[in-house]
């Protein structure tokens, strides 16, 4: 059976094309060679216009954290969107470590002590000057002078003469020439000098003491003789005073049995109310 394909066949054998044919494209690169690199140029595109509207560009403070202490460097920032345009910050914003604290630009003064003494205001003390009247009484306003200042006993002497006046600072003049600057020695010898009576026997005029004038003056005199004689008891001091009251309020005071040397005062200033 014979077929219209049938007989010899051609012999065909592959072709090689040596030189190929490139095709090109319309693209921005080029190529000139194998050997020559690619070489690309970046054109910034030109946005175009847009139908929505421009809204500003905000950004958070920056905070910088604990450890960071110094501002960032120039050349680079975190709120740049640019590396060539440095952001500064200035020093006197407020360190923060957390959106909801910051701390104080100012320094808060510290708490007053409350010591045992300084809760209370301290008072200035006057005290009166001594020219030679009342040498008991103004030791008295001395003593507690120098108690509440703290005046050491070295000093006593030297702040007491300074409050002297008239006859009493000739006085101080000799004193400070032919003594030394005792406490117990100045107020001796000045009780000595001044007082009504002297210092060697007032304790025989305390307990002598009597009521020849107003119940007043006898409550005076017998409050700067007691004052010298702190050794004394309250019993003692009741007895003295009741005996050198006036005949008439020696019995009334002396009737009621006071229990201490205030109610025997007390009681006396009653009476002589009466009288």
């Amino acid at each position: 059976m014979s077929s219209a394909t049938s007989g010899p066949q051609p012999h065909l054998s592959p072709s090689f094309n040596t030189h190929p044919q490139v095709s090109t494209f319309s693209s921005p690169l080029t190529t000139s060679s194998v050997s020559t690199p690619l070489v690309s140029t970046f054109t910034e595109p030109v946005l175009s216009p847009t139908i929505f509207p421009s809204f500003p560009n905000f950004t958070r403070p920056y905070t910088p954290s604990l450890r960071q202490r110094l501002s960032p460097s120039p050349s680079f920032s975190p709120l740049s969107p640019f590396p060539s345009q440095p952001v500064f910050h200035s020093p006197t914003t407020p360190f923060t470590i957390a959106p909801h604290f910051v701390f104080p630009t100012h320094t808060s003064p510290l708490p007053t002590p409350n010591f045992s003494h300084g809760s209370l205001r301290p008072l200035k003390l006057d005290l009166e000057r001594f020219s030679g009247d009342d040498s008991y009484g103004w030791l008295a306003s001395v003593e507690c002078f120098l108690t509440y200042y703290g005046v050491l006993d070295e000093d006593k002497v030297t702040v007491a003469a300074v409050h002297l006046s008239g006859d009493a600072s000739l006085w101080m003049q000799w004193f400070e020439q032919r003594f030394p600057k005792y406490w117990t020695l100045f107020t001796t010898s000045l009780l000595q000098h001044f007082g009504s009576t002297d210092i060697c026997d007032f304790e025989a005029s305390l307990s002598h003491i009597q009521q020849t004038g107003s119940l007043a003056y006898y409550l005076t005199l017998f409050t700067k003789l007691a004052c010298r004689a702190p050794e004394w008891s309250d019993t003692q001091f009741k007895g003295v005073f009741i005996g050198g009251l006036q005949e008439e309020l020696h019995f009334d005071v002396q009737a009621l049995q006071p229990n201490n040397l205030s109610e025997a005062r007390h009681l006396s200033q009653i009476f002589n109310s009466k009288l």
